[in-house]
């Protein structure tokens, strides 16, 4: 019997294999199709493996979300009513075939700060399979397998005109058809992780996030933060200044209540124009 069904792409083997290996070192059982499936199986094991598991861990990547096996797996676990849990290995968008399964699923970027995220996907997952496990290690090895190393210097050559075409493409076409921008460009942001404690009956959310092209005046934007209940109804919402994304810690804050389920963030200008937003399912 089986803990977790590890969902991932053939060209990603080394990394799934890799997450198998540190869930079992933490006592989470895993079924994977490189040790777990055979030539000559009947293709129903691996779906009977799916519903039989109480969690399915996509690697996702630029490979597993233009697969069709993968993408096979998760309608499987998501019509089965199988908790999902995504872990991007190399920053992939969200765009694409597996965005309706993944939509409102909770997403765990492996980088910055690999090793806590490595963390944080078992803690997660050991969670979701009702045996919490406190204390985790991260072996060397597979953490240098998932961190992020630039290559910018290795290929300056191909860096440089690839940047020129990105930034003619941003200003002749992305600007002209509307995109948002700050005074310095186009602002993206990204939230990794909402973590939520119990004090004195009130409940303590810290929201961690990561941006990209912060404004050097970023004053003049707001981080619009909604809290939601189960049933969808807004019962908080706090605004603070878009300067938090310096420290990397976006809000902390008490919530006189326990059932959110998920959290909205909006990124306005002082015009209240959108400029960018995100969604985090707790």
């Amino acid at each position: 019997m089986h803990d977790v069904y590890i969902c991932y792409d053939e060209e990603d083997k080394i990394k799934a294999d890799s997450i198998c290996h540190l869930f079992e070192q933490h006592k989470i059982k895993c079924w994977i199709k490189s040790r777990d499936y055979y030539s000559g199986d009947s293709v129903d094991k691996i779906s009977h493996a799916i519903r039989n598991s109480k969690c399915m861990v996509i690697l996702y990547s630029k490979n597993s979300k233009v697969s069709n096996p993968v993408v096979t797996e998760v309608d499987i676990a998501f019509s089965s009513g199988i908790p999902i849990l995504a872990f991007n290995i190399d920053g992939t968008n969200k765009k694409g075939d597996l965005e309706f399964f993944l939509k409102n699923k909770k997403f765990i970027n492996a980088f910055p700060n690999t090793r806590d995220q490595l963390a944080l996907l078992v803690k997660d997952t050991s969670e979701i399979i009702d045996n919490p496990c406190e204390d985790v290690e991260i072996p060397s090895n597979i953490y240098k397998l998932f961190e992020r190393k630039s290559k910018l210097l290795k290929y300056a050559k191909i860096a440089i005109p690839i940047i020129v075409i990105l930034a003619l493409v941003v200003y002749f076409v992305i600007i002209p058809m509307g995109q948002h921008t700050t005074d310095d460009g186009i602002f993206s942001m990204n939230i990794t992780t909402v973590d939520v404690k119990d004090a004195d009956g009130k409940y303590f959310y810290t929201v961690h996030g990561e941006s990209n092209n912060l404004p050097q005046n970023s004053t003049l934007y707001f981080m619009k933060t909604q809290y939601f209940d189960s049933e969808n109804n807004m019962v908080y919402e706090i605004n603070t200044s878009a300067d938090e994304f310096r420290f990397g810690v976006i809000a902390s804050f008490d919530v006189p209540q326990k059932n959110i389920t998920h959290v909205s963030f909006k990124l306005v200008d002082i015009n209240d124009n959108l400029i960018c937003e995100d969604e985090y399912r707790l």
